[in-house]
């Protein structure tokens, strides 16, 4: 049997099949992704939720308390010595505050146990769209003493419209961040109770702002 044909067939095979990979360029192996540590990169917001809105979801010892309020204080005079009244912030600035939020996130971190940076996980995202919509003071969170069925409802209703504020175009959220926030609010005041409800429109903060749900309260 002559074996130089098929030689050739071969060696042309090898050249086509090399072209090809030549043209779709070079083949990159992919690391694959490590696993992340569910508590690790805690979100910044924790550092400016008051300690009454997280011990509302995070049974919190005495001590804790005292230690978490000394945590955000100091970050609050530090981020006042990196604002310039009048003076828009340099990336310098930025730069900085961003770490001093990331230190104040993780020294928070670090006073609680294992448990507790679990149940502060789950906790976070609703927490913070109760922050950013003004649907709820955080400080008045353990007045209401919410059941678990309103927890979970809060949670899946703050899942939802950060769903929806993520599936926006970049360019749109702008505008249309607003009325999603104002749709999570008439969501709350569907999830709270009159009694809840009334708590709210007479609790009154330590700052100047008074709001009650999703509202200003009228001086």
């Amino acid at each position: 049997m002559n074996r130089f044909p098929f030689k050739v067939a071969c060696a042309g095979l090898m050249l086509v099949l090399g072209a090809g990979a030549l043209a779709q360029g070079p083949v990159i192996a992919r690391k694959p992704h490590a696993q992340r540590h569910p508590n690790r990169g805690m979100h910044m917001a924790v550092a400016h939720i008051p300690v009454a809105g997280l011990a509302a979801f995070v049974p919190l010892k005495d001590d804790q308390k005292t230690r978490i309020a000394a945590i955000q204080d100091k970050l609050k005079t530090d981020l006042a010595a990196t604002r310039h009244p009048g003076t828009p912030p340099t990336p310098a600035d930025q730069t900085q505050r961003r770490q001093l939020n990331e230190k104040a996130a993780a020294d928070i971190e670090a006073v609680l146990t294992p448990e507790q940076r679990n149940e502060l996980q789950s906790s976070l995202p609703m927490l913070e769209m109760l922050r950013a919509s003004r649907a709820v003071p955080l400080a008045a969170l353990p007045q209401l003493n919410l059941t678990q069925d309103q927890v979970g409802k809060l949670r899946a209703a703050a899942q939802q419209t950060e769903e929806k504020v993520r599936a926006m175009p970049p360019a749109e959220r702008q505008t249309q961040r607003p009325a999603l926030m104002q749709e999570f609010q008439t969501n709350v005041q569907s999830i709270l109770t009159p009694q809840q409800k009334e708590i709210l429109a007479n609790f009154h903060p330590k700052h100047p702002r008074k709001h009650g749900v999703g509202e200003r309260k009228s001086e």
